[in-house]
């Protein structure tokens, strides 16, 4: 139950290598084997709401500036930390360094503001 260290750059781009690789593969994350018998052949992992889990803890701690969670925060912890960065006008780029996140990925629709105003015209 211990996560991979994420104290250098290197160490950081190892472990979401890693993740990627997991849900390339849809592979599950070790909580769904969580009291299933793996030595059955049989055996199916329970993701049940792995992903739509939210710790408020979590969700605390990485908007007080603490980045241990953010490689383990699930998508709906990203969503939530997401718009409470922007709802208290903090630069996105303070959050993109802490956390190494793409904030565009866990905004809503409505959330989403278009800056290109500038139109193509053919000469």
């Amino acid at each position: 139950m211990s996560l991979p260290p994420s104290n250098t750059s290197t160490e950081r781009k190892a472990a979401a290598y890693a993740r990627g690789i997991a849900q390339k593969h849809s592979w599950p994350p070790p909580l769904a084997w969580e009291g299933i018998d793996i030595d059955d052949p049989n055996a199916v992992p329970d993701p049940g709401g792995v992903d739509d889990d939210i710790d408020p803890v979590v969700v605390q701690r990485i908007l007080a500036g603490d980045p241990t969670p953010a490689h383990a925060a699930t998508p709906a912890e990203r969503h939530l930390v997401v718009t409470a960065w922007e709802t208290t006008g903090r630069p996105l780029r303070a959050l993109i360094d802490l956390t190494g996140w793409k904030p565009e990925r866990y905004r809503t629709p409505s959330s989403t503001h278009t800056t290109n105003t500038e139109e193509n015209t053919a000469a």
